[in-house]
């Protein structure tokens, strides 16, 4: 970490490491900005599986959390065929339901 920075960011790095959520499929390291329009854009990867168990490949997500309409939205990156789509349909409201406990708790939403 950069020492240089100021303290409220190291702080808001260090409870993006502490509260984000790793595992269950998300393996992947936290990457973070803010957008001019007050949008936070969390960004890390899904690890899915296949029909046997076995993971099978990465779909990149972003979490973009705007910080003014007190809302956030999920995108998932890369879908590219229908059955890309159809297998990230229930991920999709799995992380919709992971978030949103995290993002009200931090009262970002």
């Amino acid at each position: 970490m950069n020492e240089k920075r100021p303290n409220t960011v190291r702080r808001f790095e260090d409870w993006l490491i502490d509260w984000l959520p790793h595992g269950s499929g998300i393996d992947g390291i936290w990457l973070h900005e803010f957008t001019r329009g007050g949008i936070l854009v969390l960004k890390n990867n899904w690890h899915y599986m296949n029909e046997v168990g076995m993971y099978d490949g990465w779909y990149a997500f972003s979490v973009r959390v705007d910080l003014h309409l007190k809302d956030f939205r999920i995108v998932v990156h890369g879908l590219r065929t229908a059955r890309d789509r159809n297998r990230m349909e229930g991920v999709k409201e799995y992380l919709y339901d992971l978030f949103n406990p995290v993002l009200e708790e931090a009262g970002l939403i």
